[in-house]
């Protein structure tokens, strides 16, 4: 077997051999490939710029999201994580609530769990509104910015499979 693995090697080595060969007798040749390789060494450069430029926002804004100190409502939470399942349809309010129930960050009335409120994630808002002339009152979830970072890293490691059930 090794024997076979060291003449597979040198036949690969003589190969590339003369293909290099062939290359750098033809000056034509090895200019193409040196100005093929110059091009896309330049757009690999232009897309990397473009990357870490687009990155350094994206960690700016989120920065600036978590080190905030109000709180999100679901709708705003969601529309803040942009998270993409498998199918590249962005994930909403309804599929979140869905989510944060199945994994303990909500009650079943969509209350946020103790834990959550415990750890600084989540929070509740009462308030009242009137409704033909009857004072009521609600309950109302909302997440942290601390919140949104659990949310998003729970998301990216569990979601797509939570997502496929």
């Amino acid at each position: 077997m090794n024997y076979e693995q060291d003449l597979f090697d040198a036949q690969v080595q003589k190969v590339a051999e003369d293909r290099v060969r062939e290359i750098l007798s033809s000056p034509k040749d090895l200019l193409k490939v040196v100005e093929r390789q110059s091009r896309e060494m330049i757009a690999m450069s232009r897309e990397l710029t473009e990357t870490k430029t687009e990155l350094k926002t994206v960690s700016t804004d989120y920065s600036r999201l978590t080190n905030a100190t109000g709180n999100y409502d679901m709708k705003d939470a969601a529309k803040l994580l942009k998270y993409q399942r498998a199918d590249s349809k962005q994930v909403g309010r309804t599929e979140l609530f869905a989510f944060l129930r199945d994994i303990q960050f909500l009650n079943r009335n969509n209350t946020p769990a103790q834990t959550s409120i415990d750890n600084g994630w989540a929070d509740e808002i009462t308030g009242t509104y009137t409704q033909d002339g009857v004072e009521q009152t609600y309950v109302k979830s909302v997440v942290t910015p601390k919140g949104l970072e659990k949310i998003r890293r729970m998301m990216e490691s569990m979601f797509d499979e939570w997502w496929a059930q």
